[in-house]
């Protein structure tokens, strides 16, 4: 009874201070106008809309934090109609206030006028925030592969949070703020900013990294001469076609081929011009001919790719139609034949060293065989041939073709060299070599020796030099000797020392000192035909 009694009065004695408290202020949970007036009085309430201020804080680009300040001057913010204020006090009911001190609920209400501000300024006030201007602002950054780095390779970048806001939120934010006369606003907790797009953990990004790193210890090394051309990241990474649905990495072919057909424009050497310093002390410019580096491009880009594409690394030569002595401006080394066409006269240069020299005989120039200008390759060597003509066939012991059917060889046919032979009776476009020097040549030649032949004016000389019988008679001599044990595959070793033999001088037969052997051999060869 008595507890009840104690409840009764204290109940009745909250609703009576309630009551005197309620004259004067609002009760928690008041909302005026959508702005909080709990436990205000009318003075304070309207005190703090005409001293109003809104500290908004706002990201670095750096992730730290300023505040700003816009002020209810800076806005202008008015108030009018606070009489009305106390209409709301006039409405409160005591024993909702006591209810409200046990709970959340709140009570809202609307005064006409009450409480205003220019939003043209306010938004003016925003547009100053140092959040806005150019040279805070920093966007955000997706996470990405990282350029080539020799040591790591390709790695995910992390993202960029940045500080760029999405202005039209930023904006409605802080004017809700305003308009609920909020005291400060955090433009980052209310997800005011740009985010990346593409984070560091994406799964797609990191399967491209990881599917890239293949070539990125990629290191492959062409040399040429003293030059160098390198494929690594570095340059892989402009030849990678990056998948970002799927992840996956492929090779650009087409960069590859390009690579290719530039190393073949930068270093073939064939067809091209080349300065030679003659034995004449003069240098010379020789165009045309098919010696120098030919690349087989095809070969070399498809050879290339598949090393690129199997994660190979280490040093490569292309692959080449033909090379030649050596890489740069000289890439005829320095062992190789020298014609000149004007002195009908032939070097020979072993290491740098001259070996010997020799008068010529070149193309019928009154028949319109001259013998071609230009730079050549020996095209292989062969002993004891048979030149075949529309009209001739002729046997030598000595053949070093350059140039298609033309090239080097001796010619026992004939009583001398040099001067202006070749002008009514020259060859067919061969140079034409005494046996011995043929002979010599033969034996310092192999397959790609350059051979150069040139016009050099005022080189010209009436100098011959003479075939002597003994030196025909060697010619002979020495294809008997290579007929060998007679079978039934000696027709032709035969029949071409039959003919030198026909065809050498008087006096050389008779210096023909196996002359026996050759007419042993025909016997013995007639008996096996039989």
């Amino acid at each position: 009874m008595l507890f009840s009694v104690l409840v009764l009065t204290f109940f009745a004695v909250a609703l009576i201070i309630l009551g005197f408290y309620g004259k004067k202020h609002f009760y928690k949970g008041t909302i005026i106008n959508g702005i909080d007036a709990s436990n205000m009085t009318v003075d304070e309430f309207e005190s703090r809309m005409r001293e109003y201020s809104l500290v908004v804080t706002e990201r670095r680009a750096d992730g730290k934090y300023i505040t700003e300040t816009i002020t209810g001057d800076a806005i202008g913010v008015k108030v009018s109609n606070a009489d009305d204020l106390d209409g709301v006090l006039k409405q409160q009911k005591v024993l909702s206030a006591f209810a409200s001190l046990f709970s959340d609920k709140t009570r809202e209400y609307e005064v006409s006028g009450l409480y205003g501000y220019s939003d043209e300024a306010l938004m003016n006030a925003v547009s100053k925030l140092k959040c806005l201007q150019q040279d805070f602002v920093k966007a955000p950054a997706d996470a990405a592969l990282s350029e080539y780095d020799p040591l790591m390779g390709f790695l995910v970048t992390l993202q960029e949070e940045g500080n760029q806001l999405d202005e039209v939120k930023a904006r409605q934010v802080i004017r809700e703020a305003v308009d609920a006369l909020l005291t400060e606003v955090d433009l980052d907790q209310e997800d005011c900013y740009l985010h990346p797009q593409v984070y560091a953990d994406d799964p797609i990004l990191n399967r491209l990294s990881q599917n890239s790193q293949k070539y990125a210890q990629i290191r492959i090394t062409y040399s040429f001469g003293d030059e160098q051309e390198v494929i690594d990241g570095n340059v892989l990474c402009d030849w990678l076609t990056m998948d970002y649905e799927t992840g996956d990495v492929t090779l650009n072919e087409d960069r590859v081929n390009e690579f290719v057909s530039a190393l073949k424009k930068k270093y073939d050497t064939i067809f091209g011009k080349r300065t030679l310093h003659t034995s004449y002390g003069q240098d010379v410019t020789v165009s045309g001919g098919d010696y120098g580096w030919w690349m087989d491009v095809n070969t070399e880009q498809q050879q290339l790719l598949e090393m690129l594409k199997n994660g190979e690394s280490g040093e490569r030569t292309p692959v080449y139609f033909q090379t030649a002595a050596s890489y740069g401006d000289a890439d005829w080394g320095d062992t190789y034949v020298e014609v000149n066409l004007t002195a009908q006269h032939l070097f020979l240069y072993v290491d740098g060293v001259r070996v010997l020299d020799s008068d010529v005989v070149s193309g019928n120039e009154s028949r319109g065989f001259n013998t071609p200008e230009g730079t050549y390759g020996i095209t292989y060597k062969e002993r004891n041939a048979m030149l075949v003509g529309e009209n001739y066939e002729t046997p030598v012991s000595y053949w070093m073709p350059f140039n298609n059917n033309i090239g080097l060889h001796d010619a026992v046919w004939r009583d001398s060299f040099g001067g202006d032979i070749y002008k009514k009776s020259g060859s067919h476009g061969c140079v034409n070599l005494p046996y011995n020097v043929a002979k010599q040549i033969y034996s310092n030649v192999d397959k790609g020796l350059p051979v150069f032949c040139y016009h050099l004016p005022g080189t010209e000389s009436g100098h011959l030099t003479e075939q002597t019988s003994a030196d025909q008679a060697r010619a002979v001599i020495d294809a008997i000797d290579a007929i060998g044990q007679v079978d039934k595959d000696s027709e032709k070793k035969i029949t071409r020392a039959r003919q030198l033999y026909r065809e050498a001088k008087e006096e050389a037969r008779e210096c023909v000192t196996n002359y026996q052997t050759l007419t042993d051999a025909e016997a013995a060869f007639s008996q096996l035909a039989h």
